[in-house]
């Protein structure tokens, strides 16, 4: 992350890497000055980071590889600022988000996401609420045993928060989905999937419920009721439903 928008990357030779600059959203923002107020006991400055700076990398096996981002003075030699744009005011029914095979689509009047490629599919967010446990069975759900009471869906009160950002390595999809739920979905340049980054919280515990947060979704995919989960990169499993 940097704070100005003059700077340029380098690989090991000297050579000049494309580059883009991508707004944080408010939801990093926020989190990030909650976790310098917690650690350093004060606010932060005013060089507060603002931009995620995206640019593809070449790394070999078990190998590794080195770049330098650099402040630049002249702004033709700086990364390129992504295009922010919002469906507000457009007469299109749909945001189409994507450069490459991958495309999807987005509902202009609610923003939320509506079509993967050819294939429609609806996103949701729900939570469990957690079982406190009874006289005759005192285990209550916690860490490491998951009993809920029921779920319940997380519904926004207005219209999703939805602005997009564009650029030549990647386009975003930033949406605030509830008060305390966020995210942001990146389509990269010639990648045929998508990434998704949720932000949870603070949950609201008012009620003095527990909830383990869920984000559910269904398509039309024909996928052969197959489909493939990871643990960070690791344990790569074939599921069948």
């Amino acid at each position: 992350m940097v704070s100005a928008t003059h700077v340029f990357v380098q690989d090991l030779d000297g050579k000049k890497i494309e580059s883009q600059l991508l707004p944080l959203s408010n939801a990093t923002l926020t989190m990030r000055k909650h976790y310098v107020r917690a650690y350093t006991g004060k606010a932060p400055g005013s060089n507060v980071l603002k931009y995620w700076l995206a640019f593809p990398v070449s790394v070999p096996p078990l190998g590794f590889n080195t770049y330098t981002v650099t402040s630049s003075d002249q702004s033709n030699d700086s990364s390129t600022l992504s295009k922010m744009s919002s469906p507000e005011g457009s007469t299109d029914k749909s945001i189409k988000v994507g450069q490459g095979n991958l495309m999807l689509l987005y509902s202009a009047d609610e923003g939320k996401l509506t079509h993967y490629v050819t294939a429609s599919v609806e996103q949701s967010y729900s939570y469990y609420s957690g079982n406190d446990g009874t006289d005759k069975d005192p285990q209550a759900s916690g860490a490491y045993v998951f009993r809920p009471n029921g779920s319940f869906p997380i519904k926004s009160d207005h219209q999703v928060s939805f602005s997009v950002l564009r650029g030549p390595i990647l386009d975003e999809v930033h949406q605030q989905l509830s008060p305390w739920v966020s995210q942001i979905t990146r389509v990269f340049k010639a990648k045929e999937h998508a990434e998704i980054e949720f932000t949870v919280g603070p949950i609201p515990v008012d009620d003095g419920i527990g909830k383990e947060i869920i984000t559910q979704f269904k398509t039309t995919m024909k996928s052969n009721k197959t489909f493939y989960t990871d643990s960070s990169g690791r344990d790569f499993i074939k599921r069948v439903c």
